[in-house]
């Protein structure tokens, strides 16, 4: 298990490292993943309504982040300032049964592994892991509130001008 029980409240994560070698290149790529699962327990499955949220996530990672990273680009907002504050996803399922919509035990959304994307090596230029009981400093939380602002912005900006988008992804 990539990390420990409580961490990611219901969610089992596992690490995984994926090689790959595309055909128009020599050289093998390796990328180190994150597997997001439905909880194991059937009392955190039923208290975290897994038919709901779990879809819900998946949407989220599939349909609505990307197209407001695209709306964004759209309104020609500089690469630089584009708020893309989500792990990439690389595919997620409910199922392995493509008829049936409901979850089961085989659902699953693969994202990057942000500690082994940079994120990790900032340990390295004094950053340090803040303990999720105690909070953040008015600084760091000031930070948080700009990009929440942004978050909660954009999808309204999206809804505002260009509504038949925001209803089928967003």
């Amino acid at each position: 298990m990539l990390t420990a029980p409580g961490d990611h409240y219901g969610s089992i994560m596992q690490s995984l490292d994926v090689t790959i070698k595309r055909s128009s290149q020599e050289k093998e790529e390796l990328l180190r993943l994150v597997a997001k699962l439905i909880p194991a327990s059937e009392l955190l499955r039923a208290m975290f309504d897994i038919q709901v949220t779990f879809k819900k996530e998946v949407s989220a990672y599939l349909d609505a982040i990307p197209a407001l990273i695209d709306f964004q680009r759209e309104y020609n907002v500089a690469e630089d300032r584009i708020l893309d504050i989500f792990p990439k996803c690389y595919g997620a399922r409910i199922n392995l049964n493509n008829n049936n919509g409901d979850v089961d035990d085989d659902a699953a959304i693969i994202l990057e592994n942000l500690k082994c994307q940079g994120l990790e090596n900032l340990k390295c230029q004094g950053y340090e892991t803040g303990d999720r009981f105690v909070g953040f400093d008015y600084a760091h939380a000031e930070l948080i509130v700009k990009d929440l602002a942004k978050f909660h912005a954009i999808p309204i900006a999206m809804q505002k001008l260009k509504p038949k988008e925001f209803k089928r992804k967003a």
